[in-house]
């Protein structure tokens, strides 16, 4: 399926945003953490808050993360403003493989 002429896209930080919760154990013991169920809202604000622009443009753009303008998060049609939400698009405008980091 080529979705090329539509105006979709995927959310910010899609790496991050694949799972709910992440479980790690060591040698076969459990490591618990707490906010493991809000692992891609805690991802979403880490990104957004912690690093400097040019890691969120050359090192975040490999997970998925492009930075949206704000004011403009759920403006989507053709004449949008919107880069975060065009870069994302274009990752998957051909319907290719997309290899994450």
């Amino acid at each position: 399926m080529n979705l090329s002429g539509e105006n979709i896209s995927t959310v910010n930080n899609i790496y991050n945003s694949l799972w709910s919760s992440i479980n790690t154990k060591l040698n076969g013991t459990e490591i618990a953490d707490p906010t493991s169920s809000w692992y891609a809202y805690k991802s979403y604000l880490e990104n957004n808050l912690s690093y400097s622009e040019a890691t969120k443009r050359n090192v975040l753009s490999s997970k998925g993360y492009f930075k949206d303008s704000a004011n403009e998060f759920d403006n989507i049609d053709s004449e949008s403003k919107t880069e975060g939400f065009k870069q994302r698009k274009n990752l998957f405008k051909n319907s290719d493989w997309i290899f994450f980091v």
